[in-house]
């Protein structure tokens, strides 16, 4: 399963959000989208993507990678930055790591580079000087 954490933008509940089941990952009840027993993701090769059934409408792009025992985002994550590590897998179970995230934050604040962790890159042009 996938537990939210401050990483996911919900800081306190750790339920899960996701449940793995065979190369699919489903939501679960506890989803705040209220939709839960979809198969939104797919995994393939160490990478996690979309399905038809995502409400974004967006399918079959490859929004995270699996490096070790976790999930980072990738270049076509909708959020903007890759190399951010989201979840971490212990025991076929998948977890959101919680650590400040400023993927998920709306506060300008929250947004300055120089409190983006090491290895999240932003994607898109450069920002004027």
């Amino acid at each position: 399963m996938v537990g939210t954490s401050l990483s996911t933008g919900d800081s306190a509940d750790h339920e899960p959000w996701f449940e793995i089941r065979g190369d699919a990952i489903y939501t679960t009840a506890h989803h705040p989208s209220g939709r839960g027993d979809w198969p939104w993701f797919d995994i393939r090769d160490g990478h996690v993507f979309t399905t038809r059934h995502h409400p974004q409408g967006r399918v079959a792009l490859p929004w995270y990678e699996i490096h070790g025992n976790r999930m980072y985002t990738t270049r076509t994550h909708p959020d903007g930055y890759a190399g951010f590590p989201l979840f971490e897998i212990r025991d076929n179970l998948i977890y959101g790591i919680a650590h400040y995230s400023p993927v998920f934050s709306a506060s300008p604040r929250d947004r300055d580079p120089e409190r983006i962790p090491a290895g999240a890159a932003k994607l898109g042009p450069p920002e004027a000087e």
